[in-house]
């Protein structure tokens, strides 16, 4: 997992080493304060036992007014809960348009 921190947000580049216990290790016990983009594109890992894996730390984050945005190839339907993207340029686009509405 490679994780490139930003100034308001941090994106998790999951590839095909990253393992799910590492994503939800780093989730748990890092005390990561800003927001998230979690990438897949790049990995292996079964997307559909994922996301419902990452759905309690979405809540975690949108209770704390953050943005919690997955990237990955898999359709909409699978989570209406999660912000799901099919590519990073989209959901770096799609958190400050998110930054922006929240500042009004």
């Amino acid at each position: 997992m490679n994780i490139i921190k930003q100034d308001s947000y941090v994106i998790l580049e999951m590839n095909n080493d990253s393992s799910w216990n590492t994503l939800s290790n780093f989730l748990t016990n890092n005390n990561v304060m800003s927001s998230v983009i979690i990438n897949l594109l790049k990995s292996d890992l079964d997307t559909d036992e994922v996301v419902l894996k990452l759905l309690p730390f979405h809540l975690n984050w949108e209770k704390r007014n953050k943005t919690f945005i997955l990237v990955s190839n898999i359709g909409r339907n699978i989570s209406k809960q999660l912000v799901l993207i099919k590519t990073l340029e989209e959901a770096i686009d799609f958190f400050h348009m998110e930054q922006l509405t929240r500042n009004i």
